[in-house]
């Protein structure tokens, strides 16, 4: 008992430390920047006219309120839910939308591009927005934007949440979608983590401190690798995710090293979806390895325009061949935001960090994961507990 009420009191003062009084107008930012592929796009692919990778056409968005706007499935998408638990207002302004500015952006914007990698050159043919681009529109546009709207961006810019999902249209462009088996995973991967890195320091070079990552789903099980494997889970395929994954993880200690005062969340989407895969019944799915809505082909990903979707979208776990239903992605980020088991959420969820409020004078403070000694009922240690204080 004195171990656990030793670790408490640390904890509470490590969280303390970093606290200070805010003015009322200081402790309202709620404000979301979002990065990342089709996971994520609520339209941004809309405006690029030479764009393939779209979804701005029924039976897309069929319970989303707007309709079809870009979201690649039946309504709101990972980023909605997860702005909706922080209590932000509306939804998020698409960014390539020419009336996103202003005091429109004063709570976000949503830069995600459909078919986009880490790396410029996946899917380059396809006309959309790879991540380093999407982070460019960030700082040349919307920066000088808020700039222009608020006295000070510091405070905003070290309390806004940046979130960001992405990498696995990289895996598919480079190694799955060629007939060229020589794929190196190992050396893709690390030249993938640490292309992300560069992409993220540029954001916290602005001004950026509190990040979320959602790591990459199990995109062997979806029906596009169903179809190529007799209705079963292409194993290749979850390995290279599951790869990315445990790179991206290791390297939170790194990141939060070499961007001193920063926060980040990892968000382990991959487990998170592989539970309803793996009991789809706990969850009310009934059907997991086709789509609710009609797929023109075997080859087909998305849903044909202006087709029919399936009458009870809450028994489907994947709405078109490749992006889960509404129910799915709510399950997803209420999980972030609100779960405490490190095997979906680490080292803190999104809910803490969003109620972190950070002395000025510790932007720069670097903060790390540090394993605890936490004791079970039986008063045995609990391994693999880690807690989020400051360096040194």
């Amino acid at each position: 008992m004195k171990a656990v009420a030793s670790l408490l009191l640390l904890s509470l003062v490590h969280f303390i430390v970093f606290l200070k009084p805010v003015k009322a107008e200081e402790a309202a930012v709620k404000a979301l920047f979002v990065f990342g592929d089709s996971f994520l796009d609520n339209g941004n692919n809309n405006y690029i006219n030479d764009s393939d990778a779209k979804s701005d056409f029924p039976p897309y968005g069929v319970d989303f309120p707007l309709g079809p706007t870009g979201r690649f499935t039946n309504g709101r998408n990972p980023a909605d839910v997860l702005a909706e638990h922080l209590g932000i207002p509306d939804y998020l302004p698409v960014f390539n939308n020419p009336q996103t500015k202003g005091d429109r952006i004063l709570h976000g914007v949503n830069y995600a591009s459909a078919g986009a990698g880490i790396f410029d050159t996946t899917w380059v043919t396809s006309h959309i927005i790879p991540l380093s681009h999407q982070v460019e529109n960030f700082l040349n546009v919307t920066l000088p934007e808020l700039e222009a709207e608020l006295n000070d961006t510091s405070y905003f810019m070290s309390h806004a949440i940046f979130m960001s999902l992405i990498g696995g249209n990289d895996y598919n462009y480079l190694c799955f979608e060629t007939s060229d088996d020589t794929c190196d995973f190992e050396e893709l991967t690390t030249n993938l983590i640490g292309n992300y890195s560069i992409q993220l320091q540029k954001l916290y070079k602005a001004g950026a401190r509190k990040f979320v990552l959602y790591n990459i789903q199990p995109s062997g099980c979806n029906p596009t690798s169903r179809i190529q494997n007799d209705g079963d889970c292409v194993k290749e395929y979850n390995d290279a995710m599951v790869m990315f994954n445990n790179y991206l993880n290791a390297s939170l200690d790194d990141f939060m090293e070499e961007m001193p005062g920063s926060v980040f969340v990892y968000v382990n989407t991959y487990n998170i979806i592989s539970q309803v895969i793996d009991e789809p019944a706990s969850f009310g799915i009934e059907v997991i390895n086709a789509s609710c809505c009609y797929v023109e082909g075997t080859e087909g990903i998305t849903c044909e325009e202006y087709g029919s979707p399936c009458s009870n979208r809450s028994i489907y776990l994947y709405y078109d061949r490749v992006h889960p239903t509404e129910k799915v992605y709510n399950y997803l980020s209420t999980r972030a935001y609100l779960s405490n088991l490190s095997s979906e959420v680490h080292p803190i969820n999104v809910k803490t960090l969003a109620n972190i409020t950070f002395n000025s004078t510790l932007y720069n403070v670097p903060y790390k994961l540090w394993p605890v000694e936490v004791l079970n009922n039986e008063g045995f240690p609990i391994s693999g507990q880690e807690e989020l204080r400051p360096a040194s």
